[in-house]
């Protein structure tokens, strides 16, 4: 088994998505400590043939990449939720696996991660913001019971808080506070031999919550499951690792966006991940923008400086 990282995405093939993967994959190459030593899986889902993403994507050649279509017939039945179950056929290919969604980017080395999974294996992730039942009729403590018994698991304890709960006015009901290991899936990393056995019942699980409860979230709450079935060691990881660009956790996490080390620029309301990377054009106007605060600016300064690679390996 080789050092180092390999990075799961999961894609369509649209200009935006595409390019977000062209960003992680300049970001990573740009880093010391382990990103240097690394490989880069994506996993494609659409209802087209499959066809050669090298010749397409040219760029793509100049990285430790590879492709991995889903099937077409399983994407006509599920759509974008094939593409992520993709993510999950796949066997290791480095000490390390690390789940991540295309809407990330790497600001800076993060090898503290590396030593500290070197020294206590564990399936690492930070805890999702908000619970994932909606408005439930019952208190998410009781789903959550309801879940580990009918997977039949050792329930979780409900320790960690979510970092969403009580950003808002009105938004602190004391039942919404505490999750068991549930984490947001935008970047979990495991040892790969964690990796694996998660990736083993992970189809099942996700298929078992997405029968049983009203969620958008059934990846996550099958995560959860999974390292309870094979009884994992989890930790809960700082928001440096995963930052999202929301002005609300700038002001509850300050001391973490000092320290950022990835961006996951899932709020469209600013910078908007689709539109703003629909083009390399309109990349240049995103980087020449000069009203950018926090999050969004760490982004846009780190974008400013990959934008020059990206251009001349996407043109040619």
């Amino acid at each position: 088994m080789k050092n180092g990282v390999e990075f799961r995405i999961a894609i369509s093939p649209y200009p935006a998505l595409l390019r977000r993967v062209h960003f992680i994959a300049a970001s990573l190459k740009q880093l010391g400590g382990p990103g240097i030593d690394h490989e880069i899986v994506v996993c494609v889902g659409e209802d087209v043939e499959p066809y050669n993403l090298y010749e397409s994507e040219p760029w793509s050649t100049l990285y430790p990449l590879t492709w991995r279509w889903a099937p077409r017939e399983a994407f006509q039945r599920d759509g974008y939720w094939e593409n992520a179950r993709e993510l999950f056929r796949q066997h290791g290919r480095r000490k390390y696996v690390a789940f991540i969604n295309n809407d990330i980017l790497f600001t800076r080395d993060f090898s503290d991660l590396i030593s500290q999974l070197d020294a206590s294996p564990a399936v690492a992730g930070v805890i999702a913001h908000r619970q994932p039942f909606g408005s439930p009729k019952e208190p998410p403590s009781v789903i959550w019971s309801r879940l580990f018994d009918g997977y039949g698991v050792t329930p979780a304890p409900l320790i960690y808080e979510h970092p969403g709960w009580n950003l808002l006015p009105g938004d602190d009901n004391p039942n919404d506070r505490l999750a068991p290991v549930y984490y947001n899936f935008a970047f979990v990393i495991a040892p790969y031999q964690m990796a694996d056995k998660i990736s083993g019942d992970m189809i099942a699980a996700d298929r078992f919550a997405a029968a049983n409860i009203t969620t958008n979230k059934s990846f996550q709450v099958g995560l959860t499951l999974c390292i309870q079935k094979h009884g994992l060691p989890a930790i809960s990881i700082p928001h440096r690792y995963n930052f999202p660009n929301d002005p609300l956790f700038e002001k509850k996490f300050p001391k973490e966006l000092e320290d950022v080390r990835m961006i996951h620029y899932t709020d469209r309301s600013v910078v908007h991940r689709d539109k703003d990377l629909q083009s390399l054009g309109a990349v240049a106007a995103l980087i020449a923008r000069r009203d950018l605060t926090g999050s969004n600016e760490i982004l846009r300064r780190h974008m400013e400086k990959l934008y020059p690679i990206v251009a001349e390996e996407e043109l040619g």
